[in-house]
């Protein structure tokens, strides 16, 4: 088994990988990492997430281990989206306020040049919905 603390090894298609995943956090696009199992994928996952935290001035980071679900989590996720950004701020119970209070701190937080990231590590039931 790897050792999550050994450095990354900078193969091509890891600087790739890195290449293509600073270009999408930069446009504020969607990426998905997929290769075989045991190819460094979650090794990868870890290093970058390590970057991340480590840079708060430039990053907001929302770590979810699975997105794995029978119903919509998009209502929890803004919820736990806003009080990530803003801990202060209070949080509406219906998702259409929701909405508009997290369009507000995400754009509030951009203005900033900060990005807010959300990973999904085991993201199977992830769909375009």
């Amino acid at each position: 088994m790897r050792n999550l603390m050994e450095p990354l090894v900078e193969t091509q298609n890891v600087l790739k990988a890195k290449k293509n995943i600073s270009r999408s956090v930069k446009n504020n696009e969607w990426v998905s990492v997929v290769a075989e199992v045991g190819s460094g994928k979650t090794h990868l996952y870890n290093h970058l997430l390590e970057y991340w935290n480590s840079h708060p001035e430039k990053f907001i980071v929302h770590e979810m281990k699975t997105f794995i679900s029978e119903k919509s989590k998009v209502p929890g996720l803004m919820k736990d989206l806003i009080a990530l950004i803003d801990p202060d701020r209070h949080i509406p119970g219906s998702a259409e306020s929701r909405y508009r209070v997290l369009k507000e701190l995400l754009i509030e937080a951009d203005n900033q040049g900060r990005k807010v990231i959300v990973v999904i590590d085991e993201c199977q039931d992830l769909s375009v919905n």
